[in-house]
């Protein structure tokens, strides 16, 4: 069964995920540099699991990289140009769940390959665990 927020058709086990990412960007959005509209295009990328293109990353890797950016700048950890290169964002949220007292997320294999073959439910869950992660930050 889909539902669909924001123009969005996804599954329906989604559904809380989503909204929590909308509310999450509408609330903070301001405070993290969230363009209006950034979070429902995010959310349509990625259910519709849109790939990179021309060694681009996609608005839900770039999204990733913005959460990550602000976590590691909160944490004190040295931060680095995530855009540079793959390998770079996938150790910043590697370390980001290792870190993370919620260590439900452990088990995501954080690397190119294996971030490539999650499905649309296992991105949208790491998402909303960045935006988790966020709020424990100052």
């Amino acid at each position: 069964m889909l539902v669909t927020i924001a123009g969005v058709d996804l599954p329906k086990e989604d559904a809380v995920n989503a909204l929590q990412l909308l509310e999450f960007s509408a609330t903070f959005g301001k405070v993290l540099d969230v363009k209006k509209g950034q979070a429902e295009a995010v959310l349509r990328d990625l259910i519709n699991g849109r790939s990179t293109r021309s060694g681009k990353f996609t608005s839900v890797v770039q999204f990733h990289i913005q959460l990550l950016s602000v976590i590691q700048s909160e944490s004190g950890s040295p931060t680095s140009d995530m855009t540079h290169d793959n390998d770079s964002w996938f150790k910043a949220l590697k370390s980001c769940i290792s870190k993370s007292k919620l260590k439900h997320m452990d088990f995501i294999d954080v690397t190119d390959g294996g971030y490539a073959n999650l499905d649309s439910s296992m991105k949208l869950r790491l998402l909303v665990f960045l935006c988790d992660e966020i709020l424990g930050t100052e």
